[in-house]
């Protein structure tokens, strides 16, 4: 899986808009606290450190200190965006680590999820859509491919009454004619990306676009493990917990580990989310799937 190549040592310029920082947290639903031993927690890690250096916590290792300071991964990562987004992105890091220590966003993201069953998208769009609301933003705007994020972005915002804009390619669309379907049906607004090859790394430029003309009161929930920093970060802790549910699952099934996880690959997030979890675990084979395209020795490959 690939995140942004290109990286940029840009020093974000002061402020173009007012700062809707110190947050305050609304809350937004009364629905009961119950503790739950596997929940969507956002993890503190200092990323000072190299990329290679192994963290060590009560004498155990834990997962690499990825990314570092910048925002890379090893080469891949960074911040590769026009000016205009560069503060959005350092106001929207800020946000995301003060959350690692608020237990009231934690408790109250686990309440919400309790509510919703289907794709893995639904944990992603549903913790940025509280994050969009802490910053003040009520309009969202997203990309799809499939149509699964595109959908669980649309039920989050019709839950907090965000405005939804969806950029999908056109060949998407026609693929996902039922899912285009119900995001309307959900008050979604679904634009057709024509552009390029007309699937998702094309819905994924236009939704940028969107985000720098608007930038001031919108938020983009971007669902792949991909774009700008802090994005992979927040797209890879928000799905931690499929990982952390298949660990507690297997010692409970058999008392162990599992000896290889499999996950599809296509924006990268069902199978960060799985594979973040058991990145130290050296006995644990990681496999990633991805769609040939038109061969692997060719330029058209499936993945964007």
């Amino acid at each position: 899986m690939a995140f942004s190549s290109t990286t940029s040592s840009y020093i974000a310029k002061p402020k173009p808009y007012p700062s809707q920082l110190p947050l305050t947290f609304n809350k937004i639903t009364s629905c009961p606290r119950k503790p739950y031993s596997i929940s969507c927690v956002i993890t503190n890690q200092s990323t000072n450190l190299p990329a290679e250096e192994t963290a060590v916590a009560n004498g155990q290792p834990t997962v690499l200190l990825r990314p570092d300071s910048l925002g890379r991964f090893g080469k891949f990562g960074g911040k590769y965006v026009p000016e205009t987004l560069m503060y959005a992105l350092t106001e929207l890091e800020s946000a995301f680590r003060a959350l690692a220590t608020d237990l009231d966003f934690q408790k109250e993201l686990d309440c919400i999820l309790r509510d919703y069953v289907g794709a893995h998208k639904i944990n992603n769009a549903a913790a940025q859509a509280l994050l969009a609301k802490k910053l003040g933003k009520e309009r969202i705007i997203a990309e799809t491919g499939a149509g699964q994020h595109g959908l669980a972005t649309a039920t989050v915002c019709a839950r907090f009454g965000l405005k939804c804009i969806t950029y999908m390619g056109a060949q998407d669309m026609e693929r996902q004619a039922l899912n285009v379907f119900r995001m309307k049906l959900l008050g979604a607004e679904v634009r057709t990306v024509h552009s390029g090859t007309a699937t998702l790394k094309d819905a994924t430029s236009e939704a940028i676009r969107d985000w720098v003309t608007n930038v001031e009161t919108t938020h983009y929930i971007l669902g792949s493990v991909a774009g700008p920093h802090p994005y992979p970060m927040m797209v890879r802790e928000f799905h931690a917990v499929i990982g952390k549910e298949t660990r507690k699952q297997a010692l409970e099934k058999w008392g162990g580990k599992p000896d290889v996880l499999a996950a599809c690959v296509g924006g990268g997030s069902n199978a960060m989310g799985l594979f973040h979890e058991f990145v130290d675990d050296n006995d644990v084979r990681l496999i990633g799937v991805e769609a040939a395209g038109f061969g692997v020795e060719s330029e058209n490959m499936q993945p964007p």
